[in-house]
């Protein structure tokens, strides 16, 4: 006869006890795992923001929240508003390729290249300013109705922006794009400037602005001035800033103009600034950096710069920041036309054109101390990048509701 094994009412609760432990043990583990990444969100954004961008994105799979928090559109510009993190990008685009140079996997205070193709075809494209991380891109020879972009270069997302079909784009002779935020209505804007003649006197650039999300362009008319050649504008305080000849108190000089993104209208021309050996100086090109907007001159005869800055932007006063004389840029060999292409943290980037290939020239104003960044690089126009995690296609959302 078998034995049978008696079980007591304490082991039958035990057992079902064990049983309903083993069916909610997985959920328990979960909450567990983690609760230790429970934060309050507060000091969860506050860690995360001090984090560069790229680690920021490679932990984005921790936890749910992690995940929310890196689509949250105030919390990916604290954190590209606090980044100190910078690449050098190449703002010519060549049959699709993107060009870094990346300091944070250099070595010896330089730079590693790195590059990634996009699928743009065989035209060439050119950046504009950068905002929030992002930039416009736009097919850089013109032409017909030529395709435009959104463009993150850190995470190479792009988003395409309705062609403009009233738009002269046979015609124009000069064009420049500028990229804006309204950041009372979260509205990012570009603005397109564009001449059907090459005598700016005679022929006012005209006005046509477009607002992310939205299906068409806008036009705003003509400019109160002409453009003769190509110059990219710089954004501070929620304006876009150009250097271009204009009427001023009569006569017709180089001037400043100011462009308000929120009001969508130009203001009064700003006069500039005079330099020392003012007949012998010439300007060369403006820059925003630090929240300030930088003039730069230089006497191309004698190799000497003058860097100006805004000191007081409601009485439009500039003031000289600093003067580098001939013996202060030996060590920056020949530099190519003196164009200062960007200005950060106190280091200015020259570009000298060598042995069949462009280089990045680092001077440090403080210290004087100078060195090149990178050698052969095939584009002529570099930038500073401050890497961002925001998405074209997500500010494309924001302004549709």
């Amino acid at each position: 006869m078998e034995n049978k094994k008696s079980i007591t009412p304490s082991q039958v609760e035990e057992d079902g006890s064990k049983k309903k432990r083993n069916k909610i043990q997985p959920e328990t583990k979960t909450e567990t795992c983690c609760s230790w990444l429970l934060l309050p969100l507060d000091i969860m954004d506050d860690i995360l923001s001090r984090l560069p961008a790229k680690s920021v994105a490679k932990f984005r799979c921790a936890c749910k929240q992690w995940l929310s928090l890196t689509h949250d559109a105030r919390f990916l510009r604290s954190l590209h508003v606090t980044s100190s993190s910078y690449i050098i990008i190449d703002k010519y685009i060549v049959n699709g390729k993107i060009e870094l140079y990346d300091f944070s996997i250099g070595h010896g205070g330089k730079p590693m290249k790195t590059s990634y193709r996009l699928n743009l075809g065989s035209k060439d494209y050119r950046l504009s300013n950068f905002v929030d991380g992002l930039t416009c891109l736009r097919y850089g020879s013109g032409g017909p109705k030529p395709d435009m972009y959104l463009l993150n270069p850190m995470t190479r997302e792009l988003q395409k922006l309705p062609k403009n079909n009233n738009s002269h784009c046979e015609a124009c002779v000069h064009e420049s794009f500028g990229l804006g935020v309204d950041m009372n209505m979260g509205l990012y804007k570009i603005v397109r400037l564009f001449s059907l003649g090459r005598h700016p006197a005679q022929h006012p650039a005209h006005c046509e602005i477009y607002t992310v999300g939205t299906r068409e362009w806008r036009s705003l008319g003509e400019a109160p001035f002409g453009m003769w050649c190509y110059y990219q504008p710089v954004l501070l305080h929620e304006a876009l800033y150009w250097i271009a000849r204009g009427n001023l108190q009569g006569e017709e000089k180089l001037c400043l103009f100011r462009f308000s993104i929120k009001d969508e209208k130009f203001g009064s021309a700003i006069s500039l600034p005079h330099p020392s050996l003012s007949s012998r100086m010439s300007y060369t090109s403006l820059k925003e950096s630090g929240g300030k907007l930088w003039l730069t001159f230089r006497n191309p005869t004698e190799n000497y710069f003058e860097i100006w800055t805004m000191k007081d932007y409601l009485n439009n006063t500039w003031v000289k920041e600093y003067q580098l004389h001939n013996g202060d840029l030996s060590s920056l060999h020949k530099v190519y036309e003196g164009d200062v292409i960007d200005i950060v943290d106190g280091d200015i980037l020259f570009r000298d054109y060598t042995s069949g290939g462009w280089n990045a020239i680092s001077y440090n104003l403080c210290s004087g101390a100078s060195h090149t960044l990178f050698l052969g690089g095939k584009g002529s126009d570099f930038a500073f990048y401050r890497e961002s995690l925001i998405s074209p296609k997500a500010i494309e959302g924001i302004s549709k509701t």
